[in-house]
C-alpha cells in the first residue's frame, strides 16, 4: 500500500493482491479519507474525479485509466463528512492503451484524485503479472 497524508486527510492506493494471472483483472483501490472533525469540501475541475497509471518495469506508461475518455468541463463539488471516505475501485483488464495484452512481468501503479488541493499522486504500488 502507498500512502500520502496531510493534516486532515489521507490518500491510499492499494492492489487486491501482489500477483495476478495474465487473464485476471488487476484491482486498483484509491481511497481519500477525511481525518478531520469537520467536513471536507472537494472541488473537481471536471467530472473526472480520479485517474490511474500503470507502468512497466522500464517505467513506460502501459495504461492510463483516463486515456480515450471524455469528461465534461464543469466544476463538480463533493462534501466528505468527518471520518468519511471517497473510494474508487478500478479493475484494469491487463490491456495497454492500444488494447494489447500486457506482457508477463513487474508493474507499478499510481493513482490520484483530481480535486483541487488533493491531486497528489500516490504510489507506486508494485504487482506482478504471471
Amino acid at each position: 500500500m502507498a500512502r500520502e497524508k496531510g493534516d486532515d486527510w489521507e490518500i491510499t492506493l492499494a492492489t487486491e493482491k501482489k500477483e495476478y494471472r495474465a487473464d485476471e483483472d488487476v484491482l486498483l483501490i484509491l481511497t481519500l479519507t477525511n481525518l478531520a472533525d469537520t467536513s471536507l469540501e472537494l472541488t473537481f475541475p471536471s467530472t473526472q474525479t480520479h485517474d490511474f497509471i500503470v507502468r512497466d518495469e522500464r517505467g513506460r506508461t502501459v495504461w492510463q485509466w483516463s486515456a480515450g475518455r471524455v469528461f465534461a468541463q464543469a466544476l463538480t463539488e463533493r462534501t466528505l463528512v468527518a471520518g468519511g471516505r471517497l473510494k474508487r475501485d478500478i479493475a484494469w483488464d491487463g490491456r495497454d492503451n492500444q488494447g494489447k495484452p500486457a506482457k508477463v512481468g513487474h508493474y507499478e501503479a499510481e493513482g490520484w484524485f483530481t480535486a483541487q488541493g488533493f491531486d497528489r499522486r500516490v504510489g507506486p504500488v508494485s504487482f506482478e503479472i504471471q
